[in-house]
């Protein structure tokens, strides 16, 4: 029996995929109606996208920093109208005692702009219980309410903190900074719902040009799904829209039967995500006990 975890491997293909995600997806926050931050201009990046085959990325690492690199290379590349400088990445910000207070992803001179900007790629399930909609992650103790309020009153903030504005004036000397983020993620309805939900159901500051995605209990497969195997998707590509699963790339999935499925969410306690032949679409699978923590 293969160990779900073995798949998680990536394809030359997976590279351009992921790159293409990161140009032209559809970014899950627009402006923040906080006046905390704007969501960064990608066309500033030009088509970069379209030429990284020389680009080798760390596939073993942690999403959110496998998602930094590549966003690196875009910004370190970029070819659009105004030019982009890379002052820092992942630059740390301390008080006086050396103690870490937080960190700006990426610090960037746009033009005659310093802008510090945020990163994040995040997936959230739609799930209803006694009445209240929540949106809890594929590990549940990470919600959408709580990031949200944390990227607003600390991410976004550092620059402009006491530490921050210090920073910046005796490293870059930097007066003024704007803030901007890029927002990535999916978020995910009941399957049932999706086909029968009026009115489309967001968390707070999502935009509503986002497309809702489904999610299944792995209990519920012969319900829903009229298979016995799917192609898995590795977490490298869950970003990726129905829209960017070309045959081809389709084809580099490995295809895995329903047993294995259960077997591996049954080890593991996590979500995985499959493609979906019927419905042409990425699906959550989900630990039956899910949300409790997993």
């Amino acid at each position: 029996m293969r160990k779900l975890r073995e798949l998680e491997v990536a394809h030359p293909i997976h590279t351009q995929v992921l790159l293409e995600s990161l140009l032209l997806a559809p970014l899950l926050v627009g402006d923040l109606n906080s006046g905390s931050s704007t969501f960064f201009d990608r066309r500033l990046l030009g088509s970069i996208a379209h030429k990284g085959d020389s680009l080798e990325l760390n596939y073993r690492q942690k999403l959110g920093h496998l998602y930094e690199d590549a966003l690196s290379y875009l910004l370190e590349n970029a070819d659009g109208d105004i030019p982009i400088d890379v002052l820092g990445t992942g630059v740390q910000i301390f008080n006086e005692n050396k103690i870490t207070q937080g960190e700006l992803d990426y610090l960037l001179k746009v033009g005659e702009k310093i802008i510090h900007l945020e990163l994040a790629v995040k997936f959230y399930l739609i799930y209803e219980q006694d009445g209240q909609i929540k949106f809890p992650g594929p590990d549940p103790r990470d919600d959408w309410d709580s990031k949200l309020s944390r990227l607003e009153s600390h991410q976004l903030k550092m620059a402009s903190s006491e530490h921050g504005r210090k920073f910046l004036r005796e490293m870059h000397g930097v007066d003024e900074v704007e803030v901007q983020h890029l927002i990535y993620g999916k978020i995910f309805d009941h399957l049932s719902e999706i086909e029968t939900r009026e009115i489309k159901v967001l968390p707070r500051a999502v935009s509503d040009q986002i497309q809702t995605y489904p999610w299944i209990y792995i209990s519920q497969w012969n319900d829903y799904l009229d298979c016995d195997e799917a192609r898995f998707i590795p977490k490298h590509l869950w970003l990726v829209t129905n829209a960017q699963f070309s045959k081809d790339s389709l084809e580099t999935l490995s295809m895995v039967k329903k047993n294995e499925y259960l077997i591996s969410i049954a080890e593991y306690n996590c979500c995985l995500m499959i493609w979906s032949q019927k419905y042409e679409s990425s699906i959550f699978l989900v630990p039956d006990h899910w949300p409790e923590i997993l």
